[in-house]
């Protein structure tokens, strides 16, 4: 016979005791017996009990503690009780085993909150397991609870950082129609999608998604746009003679109202002065100074490199003025014939701020690229 002691430590010693043996029925048989006494059971001992049930994998008796508690409202273990056998199970390998807790509490009435399974899914993503991931998602998808946007976004940038775009544009469109409105929060959705388009090089889809974004009034933040020009600048699409992607983007984030920190003005310096475009490089360096953005030190270390690697580039290159040396003029039958798709991006002098005006030169607007 075993003597049962509900004294020390709210009788922790005792269930502790069972688990440790082995003994996981009797266990489960005292805890529940000393709720239904009024006994209050520190949160640390059923912790205790479920991280034992987990290790055994003992689904049933899960279950069946599920099962038990619920009609009494004990689940409220000042933790989530679901999220922890579920990062039980994730942890140990057994994802799928996992998955039959999550339906038999919604069978008891008892769906799980939204963010203990946005956090499942994003611990699923970050250890690679898309395919339990997707599993994952489907599940909550068919029986609940609501998946939001976090939802969505968590496995649309798992995707994107995988490069498995279709994926993710699936995902995107599955989530509009089940009409998950996006909020200042899809910026982040938008910004994977974009910064994995430009990770595999292709610019024009990144810069039909950009476009996209201002359609449904979301504007893409910084970070997305010095990624987007960082990512061009390195695929050498700064060309002579010509206004290509990257400046065109440069000047619609000044069009749209988007702060441009040192670091888009670094990177598209670095990018001119490598193409040894020095004047134009130093031109942006000026709109810099007069758009109040203060260099840092990096700033400088590319402008002192670019002066030493350009040597006579500063004397042979043009003296135009930024804004000609930017735009290269295609007469229009000459670009019909080369079958090349020309994206007008038009940047009006009403739409600059007043100081940056100044550095524009007299043209009424820059005109488009060819993408």
């Amino acid at each position: 016979m075993v003597q049962l002691s509900y004294s020390n430590h709210n009788g922790a010693p005792s269930k502790q005791q069972f688990c440790h043996n082995g003994i996981a029925p009797l266990s489960i048989y005292v805890y529940l017996n000393m709720l239904k006494m009024g006994i209050a059971v520190a949160p640390c001992v059923f912790r205790t009990m479920l991280n034992f049930l987990v290790d055994s994998c003992s689904l049933d008796a899960i279950l069946d503690l599920f099962e038990e508690m619920s009609p009494r409202g004990k689940l409220k273990q000042g933790f989530s009780v679901y999220e922890f056998v579920m990062n039980g199970f994730v942890n140990k390998g057994h994802v799928e085993i996992g998955f039959r807790p999550h339906c038999k509490m919604v069978e008891m009435g008892l769906v799980p909150q939204t963010m203990d399974c946005n956090r499942i899914l994003k611990t699923l993503s970050r250890e690679n397991s898309f395919q339990f991931a997707t599993l994952y998602f489907n599940l909550v998808v068919e029986v609940g609870p609501n998946p939001n946007l976090m939802t969505f976004s968590t496995l649309i940038n798992a995707y994107c950082k995988e490069k498995r775009l279709d994926k993710a544009f699936h995902l995107y469109s599955s989530m509009i129609q089940k009409a998950v409105t996006p909020n200042l929060f899809a910026v982040v959705i938008f910004s994977s999608i974009i910064g994995a388009f430009v990770r595999i090089g292709n610019f024009r889809r990144a810069v039909e998604v950009c476009y996209a974004t201002l359609t449904v009034d979301i504007s893409p933040n910084i970070v997305t746009y010095n990624n987007f020009i960082d990512g061009l600048c390195k695929k050498g699409q700064i060309l002579e003679g010509e206004l290509t992607e990257t400046t065109t983007l440069f000047f619609a984030m000044l069009r749209y109202g988007v702060p441009v920190d040192n670091v888009a003005y670094c990177t598209l310096m670095d990018g001119l002065c490598k193409k040894n475009k020095l004047v134009t490089g130093l031109w942006s360096f000026e709109l810099m100074t007069s758009n109040e953005v203060t260099p840092d030190i990096v700033v400088y270390n590319v402008l002192i490199r670019s002066l030493f690697t350009a040597k006579s580039a500063l004397f042979e290159e043009p003296a135009l003025h930024p804004s000609a040396a930017l735009v290269e003029e295609t007469p229009d039958d000459e670009r019909s014939t080369q079958g090349e798709a020309v994206a007008a991006v038009e940047v009006p002098r009403s739409a600059v701020p007043a100081r940056v005006k100044t550095c524009m030169g007299p043209s009424d607007s820059l005109v488009a690229c060819r993408l």
